[in-house]
């Protein structure tokens, strides 16, 4: 018995029938072909060629396809799509299968059932009628997500917060506002109940494939704890990117699947690399330092005590109470104050006023640090008598006897004068810093060392109280030269003989103004 077989060629590019109307061949990347409507634009048919047979079976039921039946795996392609948080602000790339299936219900009674996966108190709905959710975190978190895993699948969609009433919160689906700007909105009681199924809502996404969703989320919790603690900031990122991959290794609350699914996603330092880094704070530690927030690593002296005392938006008052205990207990005698004025052209927060403590004429240290962008005299004048408030507490007197030597601005000339006599000119902590225009994390971090500067010269000075000041070399020549000009005048003035006239004078004058300047040390 035989019979005719006859074979029909298929080959890319022909057009067959189908009972869903005329399709295009197209080759996918496994070599295989796929039937396309002809309808598809460019970018559909460009995003078609480049799966594989695999990735458009993967989501569909195996008894939707009968045997020996011609499946068209793309009659229901949309447009691609791109998964994002509607709080995310920008896209992550991360795309979905083109043959991710979504499935049009008539009617209510076909629509699925409730997500299958039981995590953290999310059981199956399908017993109870219940549509439980997952709460995953979100990637600024301001609010977390909430994701439904469709059950029997592994895909789901991912809801962000829109609203809080009194007895429910609303929520829309991030992939329909992405895809086409829709707002597809569900109410969610319970925090994590869904009032109606979320596949049964009218949306213009394709669902997200759940290991991608899930091992992105991980990510985005790790980022938060780099984001929350300040101490990763002067860690490497790289180490970190290290632990993160051996947390998810070992996490209990993962399943094989997931841990696979974020080692493979994430396991590429290059990949993620400034993220991890933008989150630890690298390069980007100041903008979490500002006159309205100064956080207790920066507020606190190393010992615990404050180091904060007058915290407004407008000016911060820094000084440590035992630095200034110790300066008067080694004979504080002067106070020298000077500032840096003007506006930091990115923090536009105001520059440093310091006031400086002399004890004895040879040991020089900061006692107090004032932040300020005005000048006016109420400013110099709180600054002022914050100051003299710890100085007559650590003397034990009101009568502080202090000489002050300050510079050229009025106003902080009659701040003083109501407080303390007297005023001179100094110079200022520029050339410490190291810059005109430090930001206000590096300055405060400057401010902590010279306060350990200031206490290790105190204690220094308690241990060797008779110890000559160290001078340079040329300060030393100097200072024997000066010593030589007024030797000699004085013996011309003890001479009997003659007296000194004018002349003689104005010349010992001009020697001794060759080897003064206001930058040296006699």
């Amino acid at each position: 018995m035989s019979s005719d077989i006859n074979a029909t060629v298929l080959l890319e590019g022909d057009i067959v029938h189908l009972s869903t109307g005329p399709h295009r061949l197209v080759r996918l990347t496994d070599g295989s072909l796929c039937a396309v409507p002809l309808q598809l634009s460019e970018e559909q048919l460009l995003y078609v060629c480049q799966l594989d047979a695999a990735a458009l079976l993967a989501h569909r039921s195996e008894s939707d396809v009968a045997p020996n039946e011609v499946f068209d795996g793309v009659s229901l392609v949309e447009t691609p799509h791109f998964i994002e948080d509607a709080d995310d602000g920008h896209g992550t790339g991360e795309t979905v299968s083109a043959a991710d299936d979504e499935e049009v219900y008539e009617d209510e009674d076909d629509i699925p059932g409730t997500s299958g996966l039981q995590e953290d108190g999310a059981g199956s709905g399908r017993d109870d009628g219940r549509y439980l959710g997952i709460m995953e975190p979100s990637k600024y978190g301001r609010h977390p997500v909430l994701i439904y895993k469709i059950p029997g699948r592994q895909l789901c969609y991912t809801f962000t917060l829109h609203k809080t009433n009194q007895c429910s919160k609303t929520y829309r689906c991030t992939g329909c506002v992405k895809q086409a700007n829709t707002r597809t909105s569900v109410r969610v009681v319970r925090e994590i109940e869904f009032e109606r199924d979320p596949c049964a809502l009218p949306h213009v996404c394709l669902p997200s494939r759940w290991l991608n969703e899930k091992s992105r989320r991980t990510f985005y919790g790790k980022c938060h704890e780099w984001r929350s603690d300040e101490r990763y900031a002067d860690l490497s990122a790289n180490v970190e990117h290290g632990k993160f991959l051996l947390e998810v290794n070992r996490a209990p609350n993962l399943t094989t699947e997931e841990k696979e699914a974020t080692l493979s996603d994430f396991h590429r330092f290059r990949k993620v690399r400034s993220t991890i880094s933008r989150n630890m704070g690298c390069g980007n530690r100041d903008r979490a330092v500002t006159m309205e927030s100064v956080p207790d690593s920066l507020a606190l002296s190393a010992d615990g005590t404050r180091f904060l005392h007058y915290h407004t938006p407008d000016m911060h008052i820094y000084y440590s109470e035992s630095i200034i205990r110790r300066a008067c207990e080694n004979g504080l005698d002067t106070l020298i104050a000077d500032g840096i004025f003007g506006m930091h052209p990115r923090d536009r927060n105001g520059q440093l006023y310091t006031i400086h403590g002399v004890c004895n004429g040879k040991v020089d240290v900061p006692l107090l640090f004032a932040i300020t962008d005005r000048k006016s005299e109420s400013v110099y004048t709180m600054i002022w008598s914050t100051l003299c408030d710890v100085l007559e507490a650590a003397m034990g007197r009101q009568d502080l006897g202090l000489h002050v030597v300050v510079d050229f601005e009025r106003a902080s000339i009659k701040a003083i004068r109501r407080i303390m006599p007297g005023s001179s000119v100094e110079g200022c902590l520029r050339s410490a810093l190291g810059a005109k225009q430090p930001s206000l994390r590096t300055l405060l971090e400057h401010l902590h060392a010279l306060n350990a500067k200031s206490l290790g010269k105190l204690v220094h000075y308690e241990q060797y109280p008779a110890a000559d000041v160290s001078l340079r070399p040329r300060d030393i020549r100097r200072r024997e030269k000066v010593r030589g000009e007024m030797e000699r005048f004085r013996l011309r003035l003890l001479e009997q003989d003659e007296e000194v006239t004018t002349r003689e004078i104005t010349r010992y004058c001009r020697r001794m103004a060759r080897f003064v300047s206001e930058k040296s040390n006699l």
